[in-house]
């Protein structure tokens, strides 16, 4: 992947007079200083996000060891700092991008670039070589749903259905954010700065609201407030604020990183005392009420605090493993289920069983967690380098003349 230099993003006039009065000199700077066109820690941050998701996934759960089991199965809530990430990366790219004449056509040609290539192959893995090997009931299913999985509604598809073939099962997630791009690059090219931050902040409230109506109010099942994106807008909208904040030149202000650092160090410790307690799960009414709220909170808090280049924690997001992680998470991100299912199959063809690799059970799901995680990490890395890199290369074909931040988007 190509590196570009940093690069400043300055106001324009017109941006400036949309969001209120000039502002002095201090701030022009701050601006400057934490409006860089690539932000490398986002990488570690995307890592974050899918080393918990293979946690979950790829954690065995073994009897007697539960406060670890609990936090392997709320691995889950990395899917939310994706949206919170997404929410942030694509506001700021729409509106860097916002006055290009093209800004309609490089942003959906360059996601489609970058995001349908990877799926559809996925597709292609299901509907055509699974079934040359046998079919079982779940994969006769989801055969038959081919149509949403196609549209890229499989979010739809698990909601009518329930869970079904768990290598298209997590392609809910990547659903909901599509479903999200397919209308948001309009509201931010019509909307003035003022209209979207209200739009933004509205969705942030009223999303919970909705949850909360749809559970109590009309018994909607935990599936639903889960995977349908008019149910978790609220995680996107809160990136999306980040974006707006990063554009004024508010990241750089002291009072707002001590904010920030003040709800990690109170809503963190109570997701935790929820996990551990086993009242943060996704079926849980407090989850499909205020919890994806909360979780909304405190990921957009992280990514502030990760936003400013000289602390700690952005140093440390920016280290060479976490950002090569990073790099090929949306590669992991397709391809971890199918290692998991293969290489099983695998090593049970060879008479090793993962899970009895030694005496200690909870050795033994470390070690099945780390063999599945470096299997998905090599073929995503192969994926990256091979297949989707010469695909990528052909967005440089959409770049908007405007300044565009999507060089930040390596990822996910």
């Amino acid at each position: 992947m190509r590196f570009i230099p940093v690069r400043e993003v300055r106001f324009r006039r017109p941006v400036a007079e949309e969001l209120g009065a000039d502002r002095d000199p201090q701030a022009q700077v701050a601006e400057r200083v934490t409006a860089p066109s690539r932000i490398p820690q986002l990488d570690g941050l995307r890592a974050i996000a899918i080393l918990l998701v293979l946690a979950t996934h790829f954690w065995s759960y073994p009897a007697g060891f539960e406060p670890i089991n609990r936090l392997a199965r709320a691995g889950w809530v990395g899917v939310d700092l994706f949206f919170v990430l997404s929410g942030f990366l694509i506001t700021r790219i729409l509106l860097d991008a916002r006055d290009s004449a093209r800004y309609y056509r490089d942003f959906f040609a360059r996601r489609i670039l970058r995001i349908f290539p990877l799926y559809y192959a996925l597709l292609g893995v299901v509907f055509i070589l699974l079934p040359l090997h046998g079919t079982s009931p779940e994969l006769q299913a989801v055969v038959r749903e081919w149509p949403l999985y196609l549209g890229y509604v499989a979010n739809l598809a698990l909601v009518l259905h329930g869970w079904q073939l768990f290598p298209l099962d997590i392609t809910w997630s990547l659903a909901v954010e599509e479903q999200f791009y397919i209308l948001w690059p309009f509201v931010v090219r019509r909307l003035p700065l003022r209209g979207l931050f209200l739009v933004l902040a509205g969705m942030v409230v009223v999303v919970p609201l909705i949850r909360t109506g749809a559970w109590l109010g009309f018994g909607v099942g935990w599936m639903a407030t889960h995977m349908l994106p008019f149910f978790r807008l609220d995680g996107l909208a809160m990136g999306g604020l980040v974006a707006l904040g990063l554009r004024r030149g508010l990241l750089g202000e002291p009072a707002l990183r001590r904010v920030a650092v003040s709800v990690l160090a109170v809503v963190g410790p109570l997701l935790l005392l929820l996990i551990e307690t086993d009242r943060f799960r996704r079926d849980s009414l407090l989850v499909g009420t205020i919890g994806y709220s909360l979780l909304a909170i405190f990921f957009a808090a992280l990514l502030v605090c990760s936003l400013p280049a000289g602390s700690r924690l952005p140093r440390l997001l920016r280290s060479p493993a976490l950002r090569r992680i990073g790099v090929v998470s949306y590669g992991i991100y397709i391809v971890h289920p199918l290692c998991l299912l293969v290489v099983g199959a695998a090593l049970a063809k060879l008479g090793v069983d993962v899970h009895n690799l030694t005496g200690s059970p909870l050795a033994n799901a470390g070690l099945a967690l780390l063999m599945f995680s470096i299997s998905a990490y090599a073929l995503a890395e192969l994926s990256f380098r091979y297949f989707e890199r010469p695909i990528l290369a052909l967005k440089e074909r959409f770049r908007s003349s405007a300044p565009n931040s999507e060089d930040v988007l390596r990822g996910r």
